[in-house]
């Protein structure tokens, strides 16, 4: 048994190393860039060192998979929480099991984002491949060389690996549309499960799918089947997740309750928001808080200790809501544009990028940043006046639209956009395909005509 088990990875391993040979030979370019990648993540890596960190939430979520490793809880700052979606802490407690809880567990974190950094550059480049030649799609990938994706993906937050998620989750709902194969419906379900549990803000995605497919002519009666497949897959995921949250907090939470602390910071962004009134936050929440809300929050009740921390974010959504509804009361103006104009444009033009490294400024990356937003709109005005590529222009970019508009609802925050970035960089690659095919075919028409104009002169 343990013979066959031997030659079975073997034959596994040989035609593995068959098919990565034959990829870069066939792609010499984007292996080179994702060498490249490699390259720089790991001198990132060296220059910043394996232990290091924002001691924010990365520290928190590190300590919720070591504690969720030993305990089988859940936790977020220290207590048991619904707060953020458990995917996190699922996958750090996983790599805790085979690398322990000391400087092990970074040196494999560290690889582990590392390797999701390369893989998501080899992911535009699929994407891009899709609607694109090689140099073209090349390109695209390379915006991921910029340096905030490498420094990102040297924290241990959710943003690399939902990135990661994201691109192969695009990737497999375009070759889904495309090819019908089951494989890819298959990948599909995994990596949305694989996003949903880092962000529930994903929730949403298989609207945009469902309705790309029915307009791609998807058959009605595969996607009916489909749609029932994934909706109890993804049950036997989510039904113990709600009803461990019902049991430990009493309350139905089908993903997560911690909104009402960015909400709140989302009141204090774009101008003329509301001034603070402490009198009148303290008696909106009497008003409006329920008695075992009030008796945690004022600590007469400590029955269940991590109910305080739950209590004191609904407070929170109450305070945002309030301020919310006397910004729009006093200035609708000020509050529409802070939400559709201020916000959308930190969530679009920032850069994740906290700490300079090799003396690269942020202030550059505000250059690239500009430059990229003027391609995807030279770009995706080029894809609408060609028309080859509509459905998919329109299937990215209301994807990218909806997760800015959540973000925009909440706090603006350059950590939230950069993981939408790789989007962009997709349209930009379908664009500069049409843009190029155009010029090469006004190039040969333009030689064509000199070419009978010669004829013409010579009989």
């Amino acid at each position: 048994m343990l013979k066959n088990l031997i030659n079975k990875f073997c034959a596994f391993f040989k035609k593995n190393c068959k098919s990565m040979i034959c990829f870069i030979k066939e792609n010499k370019l984007i292996s080179v860039i994702l060498l490249i990648s490699l390259i720089l993540h790991i001198a990132v890596t060296i220059t910043l060192g394996i232990d290091y960190g924002l001691n924010s939430d990365d520290a928190s979520y590190i300590a919720s998979g070591i504690y969720f490793k030993n305990n089988f809880t859940i936790i977020m700052h220290g207590t048991k929480s619904a707060q953020i979606m458990p995917g996190m802490t699922y996958l750090i407690a996983l790599v805790s099991c085979f690398a322990g809880e000391g400087i092990g567990l970074m040196i494999c974190l560290k690889i582990l984002w590392m390797i999701m950094g390369v893989l998501s550059v080899l992911g535009v480049y699929k994407i891009v491949r899709l609607f694109s030649n090689k140099v073209i799609s090349s390109i695209s990938a390379c915006f991921l060389l910029v340096i905030d994706f490498i420094w990102m993906d040297n924290t241990i937050l959710t943003e690399t690996p939902f990135m990661f998620g994201f691109i192969f989750l695009i990737y497999a709902s375009l070759m889904l549309a495309k090819t019908k194969k089951s494989k890819y419906f298959y990948q599909i379900i995994a990596f949305y499960m694989f996003c949903i549990l880092l962000k529930a803000n994903i929730a949403p995605y298989p609207i945009f799918l469902i309705i790309y497919l029915l307009f791609n002519k998807y058959d009605l009666k595969l996607l009916g089947k489909q749609l029932l497949i994934s909706a109890a897959i993804i049950s036997v995921f989510f039904v113990p997740w709600i009803i461990r949250n019902y049991i430990v907090f009493n309350k139905f939470i089908p993903l997560t309750y911690g909104s009402g602390n960015p909400l709140l910071l989302g009141t204090y962004q774009g101008y003329n928001y509301p001034p603070d009134n402490k009198t009148a936050y303290d008696e909106y929440v009497e008003q409006n808080a329920s008695e075992e809300m009030k008796q945690y929050l004022d600590g007469t009740n400590t029955e269940k200790p991590y109910m305080k921390k739950y209590y004191s974010l609904e407070k929170d959504n109450l305070i945002a809501k309030y301020r919310m509804k006397q910004w729009w009361n006093t200035d609708k103006v000020s509050m529409i544009i802070s939400y559709l104009v201020y916000k959308p444009i930190v969530n679009i033009c920032n850069a994740f990028y906290w700490e300079e490294i090799w003396h690269i400024p942020r202030v550059l990356l505000f250059g690239i940043r500009a430059v990229d937003i003027v391609l995807t709109v030279i770009c995706g005005i080029a894809i609408l006046f060609n028309r080859k590529y509509t459905k998919e222009l329109l299937f990215l970019s209301f994807n990218y639209i909806f997760q800015i508009l959540v973000y925009s609802y909440t706090f603006a925050f350059s950590r939230y956009g950069q993981t939408l970035l790789f989007i962009r960089f997709i349209i930009i690659g379908m664009g500069l395909q049409i843009i190029y095919d155009a010029i090469k075919s006004k190039i040969n028409n333009n030689k064509s005509r000199k070419n009978l104009n010669v004829k013409e002169i010579e009989q």
